[in-house]
């Protein structure tokens, strides 16, 4: 898509999409929660775009370490959510609550 459009037009409809993105959850989860899927088909579709932007614009020398740091730097991100659901599992929300 970048190579059409080029990469600085990707990035802003990606920044757009992440600007509508909690609207469209909030839409969907009340109206059709079935439809709730489409949230993270939007979000995955998302991060696509950003990682052929990345490679796009890192020299080939480069790619594999910028890949490389952009999947380090983003593993939080995917850990976190879960070893909070297992602290509200074993503790309850109370104790979850104190991470604010």
């Amino acid at each position: 898509m970048s190579d059409r459009l080029g990469s600085a037009s990707v990035l802003r409809a990606c920044m757009a999409l992440g600007a509508l993105l909690l609207v469209v959850a909030l839409v969907l989860v009340r109206l059709a929660p079935v439809a709730y899927v489409l949230t993270f088909a939007l979000l995955g579709s998302r991060t696509l775009a950003f990682n052929n932007v990345l490679v796009d614009i890192a020299p080939p020398e480069l790619r594999t370490i910028y890949t490389g740091l952009v999947g380090t730097l983003t593993a939080p991100s995917l850990v976190l959510p879960m070893l909070v659901g297992m602290l509200i599992g074993a503790l309850g929300y109370t104790a979850a609550r104190g991470f604010r």
